[in-house]
Order: structure tokens, then C-alpha cells, then sequence
């Protein structure tokens, strides 16, 4: 449901046939992401609860999907599964702008750095990854799977996108340097 806090209305946003995970305002507050146990992802118009976009990736979602976010400018967003697999879409059209593999277990969190051109993904795999949305960059990997810190599921850039930090299960937080990953 999406209300609104002058009136108390609401609206009920129909579609999703599991459980949502994860959901996301649009940085102008127009439009929402939601995340889900059914495989898809839906981009929802606030003003009238239409459903814009509803994708299914089975290749990456066949799991689910457990997070989304927004870029800063709405322009695209990413998507991330139980698959390991990040995937990053036109917010207009819903074309698959780049699936970025690397991960080998799920993903829990993806977010953007405020600048726009990089996307922090925390995994089941023990690590976190900085993408590069140019194409042909390399990602950098954040974490030693053998450090004993157990699966990473919570990540943040610092406002000014120089710093990472990465939650993980074994009761700890790493901050890295977002330019070499120490």
C-alpha cells in the first residue's frame, strides 16, 4: 500500500504473488521499486498505483530478487538476486541496460554512489563489489572469503562515494576506501 500523509488515503499496489523483500522510492519520489520472492521486480507510478514496468529475468531471479535501488538521477536502477547476479535496467523502458556477474551466492543489498557511476553489492559469498556502470571496467571485490566474517548482507557508500562499508553476519562492519578497496 502507498499512503499519503495529508489525507490518510491509500492505495493498494497489486501484483507481486510472494512476499516483497525490498522496496525504493525514485529520487523524485514519483515512482517505486519493489522487490520480490515471485522473481520479478515492478516499477509502480505513486500518483495512480499503476504498475509501469513488471520484469522477470529468470537468469537472475529465478531465486527471487532482494534488492533494489534507484540511480541518483532515476534514469536507471539495478536489481539483485538469490543468483548472485546484479542487473541494471532503463527506468523509462525496461531494457536490460548490463547484468554484471561475479557474485557466487545471493545478494542482498545494492545501492548506488551519489555521483551515479557506481553500484556496491553485498553478498552471501563473504564479499562486497564496487561496479563500474561504464562498460568493460572491472569490478573491484571488497573482502576475503576466508577472513571468517561470514556472508556480507548490508553495504553503503559515504555521501562523497570515497568510503564502503560493508555489513556482515558475523557481528562486524568494514569500512574500505570505495578508489582500492583497502
Amino acid at each position: 500500500r502507498s499512503w499519503c500523509l495529508e489525507d490518510g488515503s491509500s492505495k493498494l499496489l497489486e501484483g507481486h504473488s510472494r512476499a516483497v523483500a525490498q522496496m525504493r522510492l525514485s529520487p523524485d519520489g514519483s515512482k517505486l521499486l519493489s522487490a520480490s520472492d515471485d522473481s520479478t521486480v515492478r516499477c509502480w507510478h505513486l500518483q495512480d498505483g499503476r504498475c509501469l514496468l513488471a520484469l522477470e529475468h529468470p537468469d537472475a531471479f529465478e531465486r527471487g530478487v532482494r534488492s533494489v535501488a534507484f540511480a541518483p538521477d532515476g534514469r536507471c536502477f539495478v536489481a539483485a538476486g538469490a543468483n548472485g547476479v546484479v542487473v541494471q535496467y532503463s527506468t523509462e523502458t525496461g531494457e536490460i541496460l548490463a547484468s554484471l556477474h561475479g557474485h557466487s551466492a545471493a545478494v542482498h543489498t545494492v545501492v548506488f554512489a551519489a555521483e551515479g557511476r557506481r553500484i556496491l553489492s553485498a553478498s552471501d559469498d563473504r564479499t562486497a563489489r564496487i561496479w563500474h556502470t561504464a562498460p568493460g571496467r572491472p569490478c573491484m571485490i571488497l573482502g576475503d572469503p576466508g577472513d571468517g566474517s561470514g556472508p556480507a548482507f548490508a553495504a553503503a557508500f559515504s555521501p562523497e562515494g570515497e568510503q564502503a562499508l560493508v555489513a556482515h553476519f558475523a557481528r562486524c562492519a568494514r569500512l574500505y576506501c570505495a578508489s582500492s578497496g583497502y
